[in-house]
């Protein structure tokens, strides 16, 4: 199978460096995505903020109110460890990484 990237996606997409396999032994050629590896996002430099009660399960708000971009909020929960944004606790402070940390990691990897 020949492995391609996804095109279409925007930049802050965690799923653009996804590789898509081109099933060649089918008359159809379907496409199947390859293994997705989350992207290494550096906290380095990252700044803070405290869950409001209006935050709980909703981490893209979260982004949006950081980088008035809800769409990186996939980095918020990998820095934090966050598999559940319902399980996020009032008063709870996060990590935020840099726009420079994620597009940097997107780049990379």
């Amino acid at each position: 199978m020949a492995h391609t990237f996804l095109s279409g996606l925007s930049e802050s997409s965690r799923y653009a460096a996804t590789p898509v396999c081109v099933d060649r032994t089918r008359a159809t050629g379907r496409l199947r995505f390859g293994t997705w590896r989350a992207p290494t996002v550096s906290d380095v430099n990252c700044s803070f903020y405290v869950v409001s009660e209006m935050d709980i399960g909703r981490v893209d708000l979260i982004s949006y109110n950081c980088y008035g971009n809800s769409s990186y909020w996939w980095a918020i929960c990998l820095v934090n460890n966050i598999g559940n944004p319902f399980e996020l606790l009032v008063g709870q402070s996060l990590r935020i990484p840099s726009i420079e940390a994620i597009t940097t990691s997107l780049a990379r990897d």
